[in-house]
């Protein structure tokens, strides 16, 4: 028994201790994985691929058993003269059809480009909070060691060179300094505070963060290439641009399948009669 609750209580400080450690990578995923508008993105990204699948295909047939001569004012369906079985089958006029397939895997293109720009927009609120956390927490042990050498100045000064005017003032300035100091470390502890729950927002609860979690320096890569070179891949890798282009293939072909809606579509229809020794059918 005593085992069992060591092996649990080993199990909860790892996990306390995991808590106060977390990089970058996992603020980003918990963000992702859990900010609603990155979910409902990936979710109408996997119904317009379900979605698409079906112009390629014909249209579902209809089924249905027919009753005539059932008396009137009754619903006895047994006593019908007679009864029948209809299969029916919607073709559509064959040249739609390439023009309904571009249409679908434009939407499949959109959906897709919608769910990568929120990924993104998910992923760079994620990385610029944690990024003004790992500056705020910088600047508090900065702050911190600033306002420890001040107050050593205001002793040296007070107590090494006598009670002299200057000594008197140097002491005075750095006591000033060292509130100055002590009231900017007040105010980014509190700002590292805020900016940690608002990490712990954005991560739905997945994570949760505090002003005193340990965390890691931001990957930051250098750019290479011209001004001109890094606004083109910019543009050339947007998603919401390239979300507009697909957006403007599904309006052409969407146009183009609307002026062949005048083409008629093709109907077949098989009906079986269904009586003892009755073997008519009649095709439509």
């Amino acid at each position: 028994m005593r085992l069992l609750w060591l092996f649990i209580a080993v199990i909860i400080s790892g996990a306390v201790y995991a808590a106060d450690k977390i990089t970058e990578i996992e603020i980003v995923e918990a963000v992702v994985s859990s900010n609603p508008g990155v979910q409902a993105a990936r979710h109408s990204y996997e119904g317009a691929i379900a979605s698409s699948k079906s112009s390629w295909f014909l249209p579902n047939p209809m089924a249905g058993i027919e009753y005539m001569g059932v008396a009137d004012g009754t619903a006895d369906f047994g006593s019908a003269s007679l009864k029948g079985i209809e299969v029916s089958q919607k073709i559509p006029f064959p040249l739609k059809y390439p023009f309904m397939i571009s249409e679908a895997n434009a939407s499949v293109e959109v959906a897709g480009f919608r769910y990568e720009a929120a990924r993104r927009k998910a992923g760079l609120e994620a990385f610029n909070a944690y990024a003004a956390l790992y500056r705020i927490k910088k600047e508090i042990e900065i702050t911190g060691e600033a306002s420890v050498s001040l107050l050593q100045v205001s002793r040296i000064a007070s107590s090494r060179y006598g009670r002299g005017a200057e000594a008197q003032a140097d002491a005075a300035i750095a006591d000033l300094e060292y509130a100055v100091l002590e009231n900017r470390l007040l105010s980014l502890e509190t700002e590292a505070e805020v900016t940690a729950a608002l990490i712990s927002r954005l991560a739905g609860g997945a994570v949760t963060v505090t002003a005193n979690t340990e965390i890691e320096q931001p990957s930051l890569d250098d750019l290479q290439g011209t001004v001109e070179q890094l606004t083109s891949a910019a543009v050339e890798n947007s998603p919401e641009l390239l979300m507009m282009e697909a957006e403007m293939k599904m309006s052409e072909n969407a146009r183009n399948s609307a002026f062949l809606g005048f083409m008629p579509d093709i109907n077949i229809k098989f009906r079986k009669q269904v009586e003892p020794g009755s073997d008519n059918y009649s095709i439509m």
